[in-house]
């Protein structure tokens, strides 16, 4: 055997104990994720409607949000910037890590205005569901 296989062993070793060290906390993880109940998922549901029912009768209310994530995701694209740039400065013998943190930037981009664009369409759903029941 090479040294290429016993990396690969001594990994998949290393990945199987660490499994094993920590099976009281998957486990413990997993029974809270599967005991998400038929009434948590109402009250969540419920929460939901309430926070589409607030942005569509206040738009001031809307406005900020699309403002604070349209500020946020600036400041994530700024950050991700200068982080390339410091890193392709200082570490150049490194790519790897500069794609890491291009990735995760359009990631955290991606989910908050993928999360805007279905809160957005969620109200203009429930406007003009509520414009024809008042016709």
């Amino acid at each position: 055997m090479d040294t290429n296989t016993w990396s690969l062993v001594l990994s998949l070793a290393g990945l199987v104990l660490g499994f094993v060290s920590a099976y009281g906390q998957i486990r413990s993880f997993t029974a809270k994720l599967f005991s998400f109940s038929a009434d948590a998922a109402k009250r969540w549901a419920k929460r939901r409607s309430e926070r589409i029912e607030v942005f569509a009768s206040h738009p001031s209310a809307l406005v900020a949000q699309v403002t604070s994530t349209g500020l946020s995701v600036v400041f994530v694209l700024l950050a991700t910037v200068v982080l390339l740039s410091a890193l392709k400065r200082y570490f150049p013998e490194t790519p790897v890590v500069g794609k890491v943190v291009s990735f995760a930037s359009g990631l955290l981009v991606g989910g908050k205005i993928g999360a805007l664009s279905l809160l957005i369409n969620s109200i203009k759903v429930r406007i003009f569901s509520s414009s024809r029941n008042d016709s």
